[in-house]
């Protein structure tokens, strides 16, 4: 019959939408026939899966100015695709009795406890010229549920009196349902959780042809086996009985190939996830008699893989792999063995070399090897089934091996598959790095665009190269080519240098320059006589400098975000802190949204005025009470871009998520960096998208972060910090269980920064190897290093007035290394070690230095040495040590010097 279905997008974003007015008009002789589809996404537009998931919709009609709800009950909303997420509405007869304006909303409860409000629209509902009897205005509709209810309450009534004169009646029929709630098998409901079966699975019953075991069963279908019928239809002395996974489950026999060879597939009904449930295959060997092949194990079904040549009798097992003369132990000996291989879970894992592959091929896997006799190498590839336990399509590396006679030299996997990558990969030495051009989060119009959005390695297939809008601008002898490219700079960078270079001979490279606003004509260039150096410069140019973040100035030995803690900021690039607006819409800086904890008020910043704020004193803190009144004051913001200004310290300001701000307060930040010509320099930081969306307005050039603390998802920070508009960085937790080389280098390759907070001593080298951008710390370290001495032999640090003298190194630039000790106890003999240098603070010769000896009668000379590398026999090397006239010490010694390392 024909429908009437109004098709509606229900978006999950955060932020406020507008009403969404449908223009839907359902007619009143529109009687089953009306229907509301909704299409349930995702941030990032991909189908929302509501399998367990609860879809709420609530209506409201009109009489007059009164609003009411109509009465809108679960078994209506038809969910017609759990993956698709897709919802269908039949508009009931009731509700076309109305006739006027209907308002909706639509809710989701999701089964982890999570709860969103997507959507709110509206409709209408228009009398029919054939039907006389709607009443307008509601009328009909509100008489009409005011008589159901009161007939619900008189059936309900008369129900209630019937159940309790008939109650052991009820009672019996209740410990009947009981009875039979105990005698069902709940582990059935585990089906629909893995198989998505929604109740479409056969019973051995069904069939006209009872089979007697499952070697019988050729019959293609989705059947499901109960424990009992189990017990005989899976013989005792059967393999799959022997191997534990015998009970009830399913069997799927998939059609077969063109010889009539079926495929079957079991696994057991198990409380497991996906993940975790074992899967048996095997192939039917013959028809007459039935005879089969062995049975396989693999981590999660796919028809479309079993049914492929990937099975379909063309794969060899790994006792086949033995071109070498022996099987093959490892995935690099088998990429000579030519064809498509499978190998078990266990296979996989017994592999030498098994913990070099993508962290996805934790099961069973298939293998194909390509030779490229003219190349000299191979291209492998595997294909996995399961995706960090979640349902997925398989997934596909790829990557070259070269037989050499030291062994074998192999480029990383890469996530792609092309029959051409070989070939890219002698061109170019990409080592499987480059992205394609539908890898991106958002997709160039043209090749200079591309250039200003990205950085990095890419292969674009000539059907790509076309769809660039500038694709015309290239020279004719690109006409046909597939390239691969290079974007050195980019991404924010003031300019970029693009380099464009066919895979195929002649092998023509091109390169121009692109600038914020123009791009230079291409121009020639030979191809680089030394690929593999161009290779490591780009990757070591990828991510820029580091640049380290002083977390509340120099918390170590200030009180936090104090002026002084500020003004002591020496080895840091820049300065972070945190800002409110008092009462009277002055900035000002703390780190709570409350004063309570550091100073000697209390109170909500945001309800106090500015003179009050400055009223108060900072009352904790290392130092405290070296600091004199003025010092103790909390800052406010001019004070504080005063002194980076002054100091050559970049400004780091986090606005707190909790504060909405309007675009007028926020304006008051740029009119106080204007005035100390620094605007520019500022990065902002914030927990708060919705106010980094506004300070973008404000603040076109600027360096902007998004913390984030939860959960990492790629490609969602990757679109955050794109829709934000570079320059910008994703900021995380050093500790974030997501924060990976793979997750920042994919930042890297679509122009994003990544920095880390709040990152202790112990964790710089390991943040470091990941390349990350920006480290925040509470660490006196910084872009220039500082380190507290190892004391050795009994040494210890003095006290000075209750304060512990530090002794320490620290780098001042240019190779020089400041050292400063003040030391008790130990031992007074020459050359005795005081304490252990770091690698970094250790020079090449000893160095001697005059140094204060406290003894009995007062404060005598003495010397001490600095030994390096180059050390006589008398000294131990990277330390410092005892000199001279130390004999008469009786209680502490101090000393200072600056040397160069090299």
């Amino acid at each position: 019959m024909s429908k009437k279905i109004g098709k509606i997008i229900v978006p999950t974003k955060p932020k406020n939408s507008p009403v969404t007015i449908t223009g839907f008009t359902f007619k009143s002789y529109d009687k089953n026939a009306g229907f509301l589809q909704f299409q349930i996404q995702n941030q990032d537009g991909s189908p929302t899966d509501l399998f367990g998931a609860t879809v709420r919709l609530f209506m409201y009609i009109f009489k007059g100015e009164e609003k009411k709800e109509f009465p809108i009950f679960d078994n209506q909303i038809i969910t017609e695709s759990y993956m698709q997420g897709t919802v269908k509405y039949q508009v009931p007869e009731m509700l076309l009795s109305y006739n006027g304006k209907v308002d909706a909303y639509i809710y989701i409860d999701f089964p982890d406890g999570s709860h969103t409000d997507n959507l709110a629209f509206t409709f209408n509902i228009e009398k029919s010229v054939i039907d006389s009897d709607v009443q307008s205005n509601g009328d009909y509709y509100f008489k009409d549920f005011e008589q159901l209810l009161k007939s619900v309450e008189d059936k309900t009534a008369k129900k209630i009196e019937e159940l309790e004169d008939n109650a052991s009646e009820v009672n019996k029929k209740f410990d009947d349902l009981n009875e039979k709630l105990s005698s069902l098998n709940f582990e059935s409901f585990q089906k629909l959780k893995l198989t998505r079966d929604d109740g479409k699975s056969l019973r051995l019953a069904d069939l006209n042809h009872l089979p007697t075991t499952i070697d019988e069963l050729t019959r293609p279908g989705y059947y499901y086996i109960t424990s009992a019928e189990s017990n005989t239809f899976i013989p005792a002395n059967h393999y799959i009985r022997q191997i534990g996974m015998s009970g009830s489950g399913w069997l799927t026999v998939y059609p077969g190939d063109t010889s009539g060879m079926v495929v079957q597939e079991w696994y057991r009904n198990t409380s497991s996830t996906v993940a975790s449930t074992r899967h048996l295959y095997r192939r039917q060997e013959s028809a007459a008699p039935v005879s089969w092949n062995p049975w396989s194990e693999y981590a999660q079904t796919n028809s479309t893989m079993l049914s492929s040549n990937y099975y379909q009798g063309a794969a060899h097992r790994l006792a086949e792999a033995t071109t070498t003369g022996k099987q093959a132990t490892s995935y690099l000996e088998l990429s000579e063995n030519t064809g498509i291989y499978y190998l078990t879970t266990n296979e996989s894992k017994s592999m030498t070399d098994f913990s070099s592959l993508p962290p996805e091929f934790i099961y069973g896997i298939y293998i194909e090897n390509i030779p490229n006799s003219s190349l000299g190498n191979y291209l492998q590839k595997i294909t996995s089934n399961i995706l960090d336990g979640k349902v997925q399509p398989p997934t596909r590396y790829w990557r070259i091996v070269v037989k050499t006679d030291s062994g074998y030299d192999v480029t990383k996997w890469r996530k792609s598959l092309s029959q051409d990558d070989a070939q890219m990969y002698k061109t170019t030495k990409d080592n499987g790095d480059s992205w394609r051009l539908e890898d991106l989060p958002t997709r160039p119009d043209g090749l200079e665009q591309w250039a200003r959005l990205y950085k990095g390695w890419y292969y674009i297939p000539n059907s790509s190269l076309k769809t660039m809008s500038d694709y015309s601008t290239l020279p004719v002898e690109f006409a046909n080519a597939h390239v691969h490219m290079e974007i050195q700079g980019g991404a924010g960078s003031v300019y970029a240098r693009q380099t464009l270079t066919m895979y195929q001979a002649p092998y023509t490279q091109i390169y121009r320059v692109v600038t914020n606003t123009l791009a230079q004509p291409w121009q020639t260039v030979a191809m680089s006589s030394d690929l593999d150096a161009e290779r490591q410069r780009m990757i070591d140019q990828t991510h820029g400098s580091l640049e380290w973040i002083a977390h509340r100035g120099n918390n170590t030995n200030f009180p936090e975000n104090s002026t002084v803690a500020f003004e002591n900021v020496k080895r840091h690039w820049g300065i972070e802190t945190d800002i409110h607006l008092t009462s009277d819409g002055k900035w000002v800086v703390m780190h709570d949204e409350t004063v309570d904890r550091t100073t000697n008020g209390t109170g909500k910043i945001t309800e106090m005025t500015y003179a009050q704020f400055r009223a108060l004193r900072i009352d904790t803190g290392p130092n405290l009470n070296a600091l004199s009144d003025v010092e103790k004051r909390p800052p406010d913001l001019d004070e504080y871009l005063t002194i980076c200004k002054n100091n050559n310290k970049i400004p780091v300001l986090e606005l707190k998520a909790s504060s909405n701000y309007t675009l007028d307060e926020l304006k008051k930040i740029k009119s106080l960096a204007d005035d100390f010509g620094i605007t520019n320099k500022i990065v902002f930081i914030s927990f708060s998208y919705e106010t980094l969306l506004n300070l973008r307005k404000i603040f076109p050039y600027n360096m902007l972060q998004f913390l984030f603390n939860g959960t990492i998802s790629t490609t969602d920070m990757i679109n955050k910090a794109l829709a934000l508009r570079l320059p910008s960085a994703v900021s995380v937790n050093y500790d974030n269980a997501g924060l990976n080389w793979l997750f920042v280098s994919k930042m890297h390759q679509a122009g994003v920064k990544v920095a880390v907070w709040t990152v202790p001593d112990a964790s710089f080298q390991v943040m470091k190897n990941l390349k990350v951008d920006y480290i925040t710390t509470d660490s006196l370290s910084g872009n220039l290093r500082y380190q507290k001495l190892k004391l050795l032999n009994g040494f210890t640090e003095s006290i000075d007035a209750g304060r512990l003298k530090e002794s320490y190194v620290e780098e001042i630039g240019g190779g020089m290394i400041h050292l400063n000790f003040n030391v008790s106890t130990g031992a007074n003999d020459q050359n005795k070690a005081i304490a252990e240098l770091p690698d970094w603070a250790n020079p090449m010769y000893r160095q001697y230095n005059n140094c204060a000896i406290r003894n009995s009668s007062g404060v005598q000379f003495g010397t001490f040495d600095v030994t390096g590398r180059l050390s006589p026999e008398s000294g131990t090397p990277k330390t410092l040590s005892v000199g001279l006239n130390w004999s008469g010490r009786t209680m502490w010694a101090a000393g200072s010097c600056v040397y160069k390392v090299d």
